[in-house]
């Protein structure tokens, strides 16, 4: 299940669904639907030198979907992006989404641009090198 249910995007108002949520919902889902056709299988992304990942335009593909996606207008117009923390759950979740190649069932329950960017911190965070010395 990616985002809000089915009701919640026929029916917003009904269930007190604000058309914000609803946006970044759907951006989030098709995000995901984005990075489950660009992961390579048996491939490792947190924990690994940045040579050990598949590239695209000599991008490592997850920085460069991540850094996409929070690019947009609406997306990077929010406040705290990186200050504010996504729901650790819901990072998680992400992060074993992409270490099992896009298999298996996710549920967002709320989701959000802090918990794309809380993956891209965690994604930074784990690199064994810095990106910069």
């Amino acid at each position: 299940v990616h985002g809000v249910s089915a009701t919640a995007r026929l029916f917003p108002q009904a269930i007190g669904v604000s058309p914000k949520v609803l946006e970044t919902s759907k951006r989030v889902g098709k995000w995901l639907r984005k990075l489950t056709n660009v992961l390579v299988k048996r491939q490792v992304y947190f924990g690994v030198e940045l040579e050990a990942h598949p590239l695209k335009d000599d991008v490592p593909v997850l920085f460069s979907l991540c850094i996409k996606f929070l690019s947009q207008p609406n997306v990077i117009e929010t406040e705290g992006i990186f200050r504010v923390p996504g729901n650790s759950r819901e990072v998680e979740a992400l992060k074993g989404y992409v270490e099992n190649e896009g298999s298996g069932l996710i549920i967002i329950s709320s989701p959000n641009i802090h918990n794309v960017a809380g993956l891209f911190k965690e994604y930074l965070r784990e690199l064994p090198q810095p990106l910069i010395p």
